[in-house]
């Protein structure tokens, strides 16, 4: 009989692997495009289709047909019909659109892509990595309509307000090495010729200033914050708020000569490089005369890298196995490295420096050896590691697998963060602007880069939070704990035993449910005496839910000890009220202990995967999944993200790994 794993994914397909996977099985709901493509030859096209629950997953792309094809690609998954007309509304403050056919805006798409392919431009990474898959797949079942693109059947490179010298230079030259010279044409605007008074011309940012011009650092900090802390369903326009504001607060601290000089010099050596998904040796840690099966080997090697990312412990004991056949590769030797800090281990600077001596060649462990030197050097100046460049660990080769890239940066991303340095973050921004990233290349650089920015922003705060929590009283309280049961589920039951700090607000403790049991987040909430039906609720007001005739209370502004005042109360806990899971909430004891951080004590049961139709629902995947044969079984596996010799179990609970991301957030 196989063994069972680990269920791999708890919460079903994330959402780019969703579109990756699924999306191509919705029906379309709309195309449309701007007015003006055919006269600008740049076109902004949007692709929306429609789920079974009557949201919408929507993709956009900007495609330049004179020259550079998808420069830009990015997708909004699962939203609502109100907020696909809120990013409809502020395309249309912008610009006129029209409907189309998906015919037409298909074969846009694909003509900017082959025209620009004839010239070695490469669609923008974040198409070939998702936002492709919500198009149809480029066959001849597509009707072919001739799309004109270049000028006088030459490219055509106009230099866009956004393009840095460096970017510029090197379209350029590609354009005369790929066309030759004379066989493409340039239209260099200065980037004066973009601005007014030294800003870049955008209305809606002009709105935005006028809105929060009168706000000083810290106010606009705290707006970011109020935003940003656990919102996954904010509209167009709150996002837009939030990018606003910090890049406002950011050009007040921003050395640009810096960042810009910077940019261009680590740039221009990346340009040395050939970024790709090939595994080299070095990389697999095999010798070139090697008898080992390179393509299978690259292919395990993969999976481990991604395991030991996100389910490390598995992926130690895969390793404990590998290693005793290999002891001598470096490569399993990184893979363990990665288990270790997704961990948390004490053992783990014993085992870098154990292993940096023994395999002080391999790139992988040297980055993550600089590392760890850096994070600890608190003197040292974070502007010498980045003029050091990729030389530093790349010297002699001639190509970068994307695993080293990233690495490369992270160490450029996270030096840079640990000395609060935004110069250098920005300068990673423009450097991975204009990076040649292979199309499978999914590490999310750009979301790191993204993420220690706001981190620098909410830094700024003197006195605040910087956790991800909203009112979290951090005094010492009495501890409540708490027994948390979805109601319906049976066979096994699904609860989760909880102690929690008696100041903590009910937005703290809906978060805590969230992460204890697994839910994404991405649905409305409600606490309530009853539930549904409830005088009285506790929720994250919005626009989005109508409060009927109930009084609704702000879950930031109330504490549990508001509403807890003996053992053996109940309240009722609903997360999506679309597919209503209604959690029984019992304070089971009153602690008399203080405590400042919640902590997870026991479990029973995997969550439900979100958006499977409610109790029912769930009843039917376990039917399904507890039979093989059943003839939907191999397309819920597929959509659980199970392997073929895995299997789901509905009563996997990992209470120890499920504690440790408890504690990490609420630390």
């Amino acid at each position: 009989m196989t063994k069972k794993k680990k269920g791999k994914v708890i919460q079903m397909l994330s959402p780019e692997n969703y579109i990756r996977q699924k999306a191509r099985a919705l029906p379309i709901h709309e195309c449309r495009i701007n007015s003006s493509w055919e006269e600008e030859g740049l076109a902004h096209i949007s692709v929306a289709r429609k789920h079974s629950n009557g949201n919408l997953t929507m993709g956009m792309y900007l495609v330049d047909l004179k020259c550079l094809g998808v420069k830009d690609a990015y997708y909004f998954f699962n939203i609502s019909d109100r907020q696909y007309k809120e990013i409809l509304d502020d395309i249309e403050e912008e610009m006129d659109t029209d409907a189309v056919s998906y015919t037409l805006a298909h074969n846009i798409i694909f003509s900017g892509i082959e025209f620009a392919g004839d010239y070695g431009f490469k669609p923008h990474k974040d198409f070939t990595s998702v936002a492709q898959y919500i198009l149809e797949e480029d066959t001849d079942d597509i009707e072919l309509i001739d799309i004109e693109c270049g000028v006088n059947d030459k490219p055509l490179y106009v230099r866009g307000p956004l393009d840095s010298d460096a970017r510029a230079n090197q379209i350029i030259a590609q354009l005369e090495r790929e066309a030759g010279p004379g066989n493409y044409e340039v239209i260099w605007h200065a980037e004066e010729d973009f601005m007014e008074d030294g800003i870049y011309k955008n209305k809606k940012w002009d709105e935005l200033e006028e809105k929060y011009q009168d706000l000083s650092t810290e106010e606009k900090v705290d707006t970011i914050s109020e935003k940003f802390v656990d919102s996954p369903n904010l509209s167009a326009q709150e996002s837009e708020e939030i990018v606003y504001l910090m890049n406002d607060i950011i050009s007040g601290y921003l050395n640009f000569d810096l960042a810009e000089s910077i940019s261009e010099e680590i740039n221009k050596k990346l340009q040395n490089y050939e970024i790709t998904g090939e595994f080299s040796d070095e990389l697999l840690g095999i010798e070139p005369d090697s008898q080992t099966d390179r393509k299978k080997w690259g292919e395990q090697f993969s999976k481990l890298y991604y395991l030991a990312s996100n389910k490390p412990k598995s992926a130690q004991k895969k390793l404990k196995k590998l290693q005793k056949n290999k002891p001598e590769n470096p490569a399993l030797a990184f893979i363990e490295l990665i288990t270790l800090q997704a961990l948390e281990s004490p053992d783990y600077a014993e085992k870098l420096n154990y292993y940096y001596q023994q395999f002080p060649n391999y790139t992988l462990i040297k980055i993550f050896r600089t590392t760890h030197e850096w994070l600890r050097n608190s003197a040292a100046d974070p502007v010498e590691l980045f003029k050091s460049g990729p030389e530093l660990f790349f010297a002699g080769k001639k190509s970068l697998h994307y695993f080293e890239l990233f690495h490369y940066m992270l160490l450029l991303v996270l030096t840079a963060g640990r000395f609060k340095n935004i110069s250098l973050l920005e300068a990673l921004d423009m450097i991975y602007d204009e990076i040649n990233t292979p199309e499978d290349d999914t590490t999310g650089i750009s979301e790191v880069i993204a993420m220690a920015k706001m981190s620098f922003v909410l830094s700024l705060k003197e006195e605040t939070e910087t956790k991800t929590y909203a009112l979290t009283a951090k005094k010492e309280n009495q501890t409540y704990q708490f027994k948390i049961q979805i109601k319906g589920i049976t066979h096994p039951p699904v609860w989760r035993r909880v102690t929690v700090p008696s100041g903590y607000s009910f937005y703290d403790f809906h978060r805590i449910i969230q992460k204890t049991f697994g839910w994404w987040n991405s649905h409305l909430f409600q606490f309530s005496e009853k539930g549904f039906g409830s005088h009285q609720v506790i929720t994250e007001i919005s626009e989005e839910h109508d409060p009927g005739f109930e009084q609704q209370f702000e879950a930031r502004e109330i504490v549990l000890s508001d509403v807890f005042k003996k053992e053996k109360q109940k309240i009722v806990y609903i997360y999506d009220f679309g597919d209503s899971w209604e959690h029984i909430i019992t304070l089971e004891k009153i602690l008399p202990e203080k405590t400042t951080s919640p902590d997870l004590l026991a479990g029973k049961g995997q969550c439900p995967p979100e958006d499977c139709g409610g109790v029912w629902g769930y009843e039917n995947i376990k039917k399904i999944m507890a039979d093989k044969n059943h003839p939907e079984y191999e397309e819920y596996a597929e959509w659980c993200g199970l392997e073929k010799d895995e299997e789901w179990d509905p009563k996997e609970f990992d209470l120890e790994e499920t504690r440790l991301t408890v504690r990490k957030m609420f630390k």
